[in-house]
C-alpha cells in the first residue's frame, strides 16, 4: 500500500512540475492576441498565450494558439485584429502602426517580416496578408505586389480577392510588376498560373500593351478553357479588347473599332468598361460624321455616356462627353444648346479639364 501511494505521489508530482514547466514557458513567453468582438465593439485581449500555427480552416486561415492550462484554441486569422508577438519585436511593430492606423510604417515592418529568414511561419502568414491590406490604403503598388506573389504561391485560390490595385500604380511599378509575375509564372503550377495570367493581362492592358496581352490571354485558355472563364479572366478580356478598340481608334481605322465593340459588347459587364466602350463608340462615330445628320448620330452617342454614367462613381467619361457634343452643337449652329452644354460641365464638373474648355467656350459666344 505504501508503495503504491509513493507511486501516486510521484506520477502528481511529475504532472504538477509539467504544468508549472507549461506554464512558467507560457509565463515567460507569452503572446496576446486581440479578437474582434461579433457585436463591433471592443477587441477582446487574450493574454498569455503562446502563437503555435496558422493553418488552413473550414473557409480561411486560422490562427492556433495554446492557453495556459496547455488547452489548444484557434480563431479564423481575419477576425484577429492585432498580434503582440513575445518573439517578434517587427511583427509587433507592424500590428502596432497598423492598429494605429499608420499603414506606411505597417507595411515597412511586415515587409521585414515577410522577407525574413528567422520568422516562424504563421508570422509570415500574417505579415503576408496584412500587407496586401496595407499596401491597399497606403497607395504601395509594390508593396501589394509581393504579398500577392506570396499569397498565390501559398493559397492561390484566395488570392484573386487579395490582387493589387493597379490604378495607384507608377509605369516605373507596372514594368516591375510585369517582370516579377513573368518570373514567378515561369515555375508556377496550372492553379497558381489561373490567377497570375489574369493579372498579367491587366498589368499589359495598363501599358496599352495589347499585343502582350492578347498573347497572356491565348496562353491562359490553351492552359485551360475553363481558366479562361474565371470572372478575373473574364474582366481581363474585355479590357483586352478594350486596348484593341483603343489602338484602331488611335490608328484611325474607325470601322474597326466599332466592330470590335460591337462583336465583344456581351463582355463588358463592369461600369467602367461599359462607360469606356459607349465613349469610344462616340469617338469613332464623331471621327468620321462628315454632315449634320452623322453629327448629330455622334452627338447622340455621346450623351448615351452621359445618361448612362452620369450617377456612376467617377462620372467616367461623362464630362468629356458633354464638351464633345457642346463642340458638335456648335458645328451645328445651335449656340443655345451649346453654351447650355458648356454651363452644366462647369456647374457639375467645375475641377475636371473639360471646365477650364467650356469656360472659354462660354465666354467666346457671349
Amino acid at each position: 500500500m505504501q508503495n503504491r501511494i509513493a507511486s501516486v505521489a510521484r506520477f502528481n508530482g511529475a504532472a504538477l512540475i509539467g504544468v508549472c514547466v507549461l506554464a512558467c514557458t507560457l509565463a515567460a513567453r507569452a503572446d496576446t492576441i486581440w479578437v474582434k468582438s461579433e457585436a463591433g465593439g471592443k477587441p477582446l485581449a487574450y493574454n498569455n498565450v503562446k502563437i503555435t500555427k496558422v493553418d488552413k480552416g473550414e473557409s480561411a486561415d486560422d490562427l492556433y494558439y495554446v492557453l495556459q492550462t496547455g488547452a489548444e484554441r484557434s480563431k479564423p486569422l481575419e477576425q484577429i485584429s492585432q498580434i503582440r508577438a513575445d518573439d517578434n519585436a517587427d511583427l509587433s511593430a507592424a500590428e502596432d502602426a497598423f492598429a494605429a492606423g499608420d499603414m506606411k510604417a505597417a507595411g515597412a515592418a511586415y515587409r521585414k517580416v515577410f522577407g525574413s529568414n528567422t520568422a516562424k511561419p504563421w508570422a509570415k502568414r500574417r505579415a503576408q496578408l496584412r500587407l496586401v491590406i496595407a499596401a491597399g490604403q497606403s497607395g504601395d503598388f509594390s508593396d501589394s505586389v509581393i504579398a500577392f506573389l506570396g499569397i498565390v504561391q501559398k493559397t492561390p485560390d484566395s488570392a484573386a480577392k487579395n490582387k493589387p490595385q493597379i490604378a495607384s500604380a507608377s509605369p516605373q511599378q507596372i514594368d516591375a510588376a510585369i517582370t516579377s509575375v513573368k518570373a514567378a509564372s515561369t515555375s508556377a503550377s496550372a492553379e497558381q498560373k489561373k490567377v497570375l495570367l489574369p493579372f498579367l493581362v491587366e498589368l499589359y492592358n495598363a501599358k496599352k500593351d495589347t499585343n502582350n496581352a492578347q498573347q497572356t490571354m491565348a496562353e491562359l485558355t490553351r492552359l485551360n478553357p475553363a481558366a479562361a472563364n474565371t470572372a478575373e479572366a473574364k474582366q481581363a478580356r474585355a479590357d483586352t479588347i478594350l486596348g484593341e478598340a483603343r489602338d484602331a481608334l488611335t490608328r484611325k481605322n474607325y470601322p474597326q473599332a466599332i466592330s470590335t465593340l460591337q462583336t465583344n459588347a456581351a463582355l463588358f459587364t463592369e461600369p467602367q468598361q461599359q462607360a469606356d466602350a459607349l465613349y469610344i463608340l462616340a469617338e469613332a462615330k464623331a471621327a468620321t460624321a462628315t454632315d449634320d445628320t452623322s453629327r448629330k448620330d455622334a452627338a447622340l452617342a455621346y450623351m448615351r455616356v452621359v445618361a448612362n454614367f452620369k450617377n456612376v462613381g467617377g462620372a467616367p467619361h461623362v464630362a468629356d462627353s458633354l464638351l464633345k457634343t457642346a463642340q458638335i452643337e456648335e458645328t451645328l449652329k445651335d449656340t443655345k444648346a451649346a453654351q447650355s452644354l458648356y454651363s452644366q460641365i462647369i456647374a457639375d464638373y467645375k475641377d475636371s479639364p473639360a471646365a477650364k474648355i467650356a469656360q472659354t467656350r462660354v465666354e467666346a459666344l457671349k
